[in-house]
């Protein structure tokens, strides 16, 4: 799992897992907006979530539904 992956190698260094995120899913870095907003929706997820891996996991899953993930050549 890209989420538990990303956990274990960054931990709560956010900035590196979502640069990482987003070259291994959609193959390029990430415009600083979308940095912006993953990290606040980060943050939102990490006060709902059991644990911080379960908050990863549910960032991964965000960035894998978006149009340009689901629809990559």
């Amino acid at each position: 799992n890209l989420g538990r992956k990303l956990y274990a190698r960054h931990g709560s260094q956010m900035e590196a897992a979502i640069d990482e995120m987003y070259q291994c899913c959609l193959n390029r870095e990430p415009l600083p907006d979308e940095m912006r907003t993953l990290l606040s929706a980060h943050a939102d997820l990490s006060h709902k979530a059991s644990n911080p891996e379960a908050a990863m996991i549910a960032t991964v899953r965000i960035v894998m539904n978006l149009d340009e993930f689901v629809t990559r050549n």
